[in-house]
């Protein structure tokens, strides 16, 4: 079969989703930087709002004023910052986002109406997960980025004229073609770029493609 056709289809799709995920990466590091200098001085004014009053009660009580200095306040933005991003390293992201239906309808329902506070208040756990959720969003973004430098990376590096050539091959065949035979007819290298493809799919048994990705090489008049 005559992969040219597939060659040129395969080679935009290189070039487009390699290009879009370096822009995308390029989006997700200002974002994520963005993000983590409002989080470093909302804490920041956290914690001068707290030694305020830290400061007050040991005015009241023991009559001495305490003070803590500018460069211990960024010290300890610092410090809240590593741990957002050993927190978000060290925890599954499937974790995160799923919050219990019935705890928005009792904390947002009957709560509402006495503010803000006592609705986070009525669900405790939710509500930490929730504002974590919020914090970890500028690690999350430069984690993201980086995996859109590598899927990109690895895009630019894909042997087109390998890859178009096996994508024939499977597009020839309507069921799924097992490994084995992949292997036999002398495959396997290409099995790892495939990965960058969308619409391949590995299965238990053998390689196969959806049915979008089969349409879309169908269309290429392929013979």
């Amino acid at each position: 079969m005559n992969s040219n056709a597939i060659e040129i289809w395969l080679r935009h799709k290189q070039s487009s989703g390699a290009t879009s995920r370096s822009l995308l990466a390029i989006v997700a590091v200002l974002a994520g930087l963005g993000v983590l200098f409002l989080t470093f001085w909302f804490t920041y004014a956290i914690i001068w709002a707290g030694f305020q009053g830290v400061t007050a009660l040991a005015d009241l009580t023991v009559g001495e004023r305490l003070h803590l200095t500018h460069e211990w306040r960024l010290a300890g933005s610092g410090i809240f910052i590593a741990l957002l991003f050993l927190q978000h390293f060290c925890t599954s992201p499937w974790h995160w986002g799923d919050y219990p239906r019935e705890n928005f309808d009792r904390a947002f329902g009957l709560n509402a109406s006495l503010g803000a506070i006592p609705a986070l208040l009525s669900c405790p756990g939710t509500s930490a997960n929730m504002i974590a959720d919020i914090l970890l969003s500028g690690p999350r973004l430069l984690t993201g980025a980086r995996t859109l430098i590598r899927e990109s990376s690895r895009l630019r590096r894909m042997d087109v004229a390998g890859c178009s050539q096996l994508l024939a091959f499977l597009a020839r065949r309507p069921m799924v073609v097992p490994y084995q035979e992949l292997r036999e007819a002398g495959w396997e290298a290409w099995f790892g770029q495939l990965r960058n493809i969308e619409g391949v799919v590995f299965l238990e048994q053998g390689l196969n493609l959806t049915a979008e990705l089969r349409k879309d090489l169908v269309g290429l008049r392929l013979d």
